[in-house]
């Protein structure tokens, strides 16, 4: 059985969709402030694939550029509600103030670069990947006592994302084999590895 990406991605945004409206009812309503944040996060990342898969049925219109920008922004939001969620867990953490900035500059420069399809996924990409490289290393390091095994599961995957999503950024870099630009937008598998958004 073949699945397309466009399959995957869809089967795996309602699988993050689904996640997202159970966790209040498995949850709760008194949550600590990390456990509220960490919850807002996957919400939020919900929102990311929901805005990237809208975005696909305008192609390179203004609608396109709204909603992929609002995926991004959604995704930066999203590593930056799980970092507040680790500070509540372990204690200050290093990097806030970096990522903070990479949250807003990260959907400024895609929808600025928007119209040249190898920028914006260097940009976007590299940018991402930077964020999630923050995120991981929050977990390093606790001062508090809530520090377990559950935080090399956070950071092995966090830097894994992020090596596939730079791994997707280096087509922006210039003097590397980039993105040929046709016409119409390209899929989102024409590029190699897809880390959403892009």
């Amino acid at each position: 059985m073949f699945l397309d990406v466009n399959t995957l991605l869809v089967v795996n945004a309602a699988n993050v969709l689904i996640t997202a409206a159970a966790l209040p009812v498995i949850m709760g309503r008194k949550l600590s402030p990390a456990a509220a944040h960490a919850r807002a996060a996957l919400m939020v990342q919900a929102a990311a694939w929901v805005a990237i898969l809208l975005s696909g049925l305008w192609p390179e219109q203004w609608p396109d550029q709204l909603l992929s920008t609002v995926s991004i922004a959604c995704t930066g939001v999203s590593q930056w509600l799980l970092f507040r969620a680790l500070q509540g867990w372990l204690g200050p953490r290093r990097g806030g103030i970096m990522l903070t900035l990479l949250v807003i500059l990260t959907p400024v420069g895609y929808a600025a670069l928007f119209y040249s399809y190898p920028l914006r996924v260097g940009w976007s990409n590299g940018l991402m990947a930077l964020q999630m490289l923050i995120v991981g290393a929050a977990t390093l390091r606790p001062r508090l006592d809530h520090g377990g095994n559950w935080r090399w599961v956070v950071l092995v995957c966090a830097w894994t994302m992020a090596g596939f999503t730079a791994s997707r950024g280096h087509y922006g870099l210039p003097g590397l084999p980039s993105c040929t630009r046709p016409l119409r937008r390209p899929t989102r598998s024409t590029c190699g590895p897809w880390s959403p958004p892009t």
